[in-house]
Formats: structure tokens, sequence, C-alpha cells
């Protein structure tokens, strides 16, 4: 799979038609795959929160009637392109190429609901965690809850490549 995407990334991130043209293909079944896991969360697990990483989330809009909350984590854009490269182990022209191949993170930070600072370390960012997560129950009114599924917030974490630092 690593090989795979070594050779792909180049080429679709390089390439917006040949991307849209991967995107139509594979999207449906990534959709329809992330469904059947919300579903496992709501009835299998009864899970009251769902937490969703879909980075194309408004580029490929099938997700937001789901949704009760978009949660967007961001940094700054440098900060963004060095950690892609270190993580990915990426040129700076091939980091670039795939920030740039999405919607700016300054548009998806307007759109949210709420945003957490991931600008500084993993300690910051699990306290902003800690303490948006006991808000989020409030996307439910009281008793909404039925059989563990019926209500639950479905909560999409924008995480745009900026959360592993």
């Amino acid at each position: 799979n690593a090989e795979y995407m070594g050779k792909l990334g180049p080429l679709v991130f390089g390439d917006a038609k040949l991307r849209k043209k991967l995107n139509s293909v594979t999207g449906p079944a990534i959709y329809w795959a992330i469904v059947k896991r919300i579903l496992c969360e709501w009835i299998l697990r009864r899970s009251d929160i769902v937490i969703l990483d879909i980075p194309l989330l408004y580029e490929r809009p099938g997700f937001l009637w789901m949704l009760k909350a978009v949660i967007v984590v961001c940094c700054s854009p440098q900060q963004q392109l060095e950690r892609l490269m270190q993580r990915n182990g990426l040129t700076e022209l091939e980091a670039q190429q795939r920030i740039d191949s999405q919607m700016p993170l300054s548009e998806k930070v307007a759109r949210a609901h709420h945003v957490l600072d991931n600008s500084s370390d993993r300690s910051s960012l699990q306290r902003a965690v800690d303490e948006l997560y006991p808000r989020l129950h409030a996307y439910w009114p009281s008793g909404a809850l039925c059989a563990g599924a019926v209500g639950a917030v479905l909560v999409s974490i924008t995480v745009w490549l900026t959360v592993r630092p």
C-alpha cells in the first residue's frame, strides 16, 4: 500500500483532473465504508458521539447533512507544511501540492462550529480536546438519546494534516 501511495501521490497531487477522476472512483466506496462504520458505532457500540476524520469534508459534502458539529484542528500554514513534510517524508513541493489540493484551512476554520488550535504541543491540544468534549453533548436535547443511537451526535474533526506534530 505504501509503495502504491508513493507512486500515486505525485501523480494525483500534481494533476487536478487525475485527482478528480480518482476521487470519483474511490469516493463512493469510502462514503459507504464510513456510513457502515457510523452505523456500527451507533447500533453495536451504542456510542453517543461518533468522531469522523474527513479531510475533504467540505469538498465532498456527502456527510454534512448528518453532522451536528464540525471541529477543525488548525495550526499555522508553515507548521502544517513542516509537519506534513516530516510525517510523510515529502519534499516541500510535494507537501505544498497536497495542501493546495484542498480547501484553504482558513475557509474550513470559518465554517467550523469549533476550532482547536494545534500550533503548540500535544499536551496543549489534549487540554483543548478535554475542554471541548463535554460541550459536545449540548448538541442533543436532554433525553433525546433512544437506545443510544437516535439523536447521537456526529462530529467531524477536519484534522487537515495538522494533528501530528
